[in-house]
Parts: structure tokens; sequence; C-alpha cells
């Protein structure tokens, strides 16, 4: 009996197997590389997005995007909104001391999902944003009409690297660093200019400008008279 008990306390302290053992390999193996797809998968997708978001031809294409934003404002149905707001943002980096803050409201195509007639007016925002000690561009959509108002805000990056985001408007007269003038909230200047510079990756920076005339901004005058003959 005590050789049995000695037997039986042995067998019940005993070690994995080999089979347990190779089985518990492989389930380690297959949940890292689970992990490594996931994390190649999420580095892939971010590498794509930075060079969608990087070097001249993104930026030829946020500033044919602000230019067409810009030129499709209108006055917000909105009480206490002003139809456009220009400021400067607070110094984010030495490489980025003075950047702008716009943001108004815009006619945009609805989704393909809905008719292709149908427009909607989002409040929209462009403003400069650190990501990882780098200047990105981003903007900021809210849908102020229908049920995308009842949606968070839709933050996309525009452009990547960014050295310089300037914009100014004219009021008619002179061009001007900040909007609206005085209380004149309802107000939307005649025109706006955009001034983007990219940091350069191996090479001299890159700076553009453009100018856009915003409609709804301008005021139209005719010189036709008209005249009642009794």
């Amino acid at each position: 009996m005590p050789w049995r008990a000695r037997t039986e306390a042995k067998s019940s302290i005993r070690g994995f197997t080999l089979l347990e053992t190779l089985l518990a390999t492989v389930i380690v193996i297959l949940i890292l590389a689970c992990v490594y797809s996931v994390w190649h998968t999420a580095m892939r997708v971010r590498e794509g997005q930075e060079q969608r978001t990087r070097g001249p031809m993104a930026a030829t294409e946020a500033m044919e995007m602000i230019s067409r934003d810009l030129a499709c404002a209108v006055r917000p149905p909105l009480p206490d909104e002003p139809a456009l707001s220009l400021q400067t943002a607070e110094p984010l980096s030495e490489a980025l001391p003075i950047s702008s803050i716009i943001t108004f409201f815009t006619t945009r195509p609805a989704p393909p999902s809905l008719d292709a007639g149908y427009y909607t007016l989002e409040k929209t925002t462009y403003t400069i944003l650190l990501n990882d000690d780098i200047p990105v561009l981003y903007s900021i959509r809210q849908p102020v009409v229908g049920p995308g108002t009842q949606e968070p805000p839709r933050t996309n990056p525009v452009l990547s690297h960014v050295s310089d985001f300037n914009v100014q408007v004219h009021d008619g007269q002179t061009w001007q660093p900040a909007w609206p003038p005085g209380d004149a909230m309802e107000a939307l200047p005649g025109a706006a200019r955009i001034r983007l510079g990219l940091q350069g990756k191996g090479a001299a920076p890159v700076t553009m400008e453009t100018e856009t005339v915003i409609a709804a901004g301008m005021m139209v005058t005719t010189r036709l008279t008209r005249t009642h003959t009794p």
C-alpha cells in the first residue's frame, strides 16, 4: 500500500506530455500570427493614407478641395452662427508658428446612394493638427440638415507634413487675415486667398497659392434701369 500511494502521488504531479506541449506551442504561434497580421495590416493602411496625403499631387488636390468648398460657401440657416469664421491658430511647433483656422458652411453633392441632384449643407472647418508631431491639415465636416446632424463630425486628414497654411479673405477693398468684420455675422467675403506649404522630402519645400471667388459674397449690381410707360 505505501508503494501504491507513492506511485499515485507521483502520477498526480506529472508534467505536460509532448503532445500537450506541441499543441500549446501551435496555439501560441497562431495567436502571434494573428496579432502580426493585424499589426501589419494597420501599418499598411497608415502608410497608404500617408502616401495619399503627402507630396505635391496631394497638395494640389487639397488646394482644389478647399477652393471648391469656399466657392460653394453659403449663409447658414442657424442663428448666432457666423457665415464664415477666420482666425489665427495658436503656434503648434517651431516649424509651423502661424496657421489659419477657417470655418464656413458649404454645399456638397449627396452620397451616390441618394438622388444625383441632391445636395447637402455642411459646416466645414479646415485646421492644422499634430499627428505624431507631424503637422497635418484636417477637414472637419458636420451636416446641418438631414439625419447626419445627429452624428459626430467627420474628421479626415487632407495633407500631411504641412509647413504653411494661410487664408485671407477680401472684404471688397483689402485682404483681411480675420473674419467676420465686427458684428456682421451674416457677411461673406467676396473672395479668398489660400497659401499652402509642404515640407520637402529630400527636396526643397513646395508652396502653392490660389484665389477663389465666393459667389454668395459677391455684390452683383446692374446698370439696367426699369421704366414704366403708362
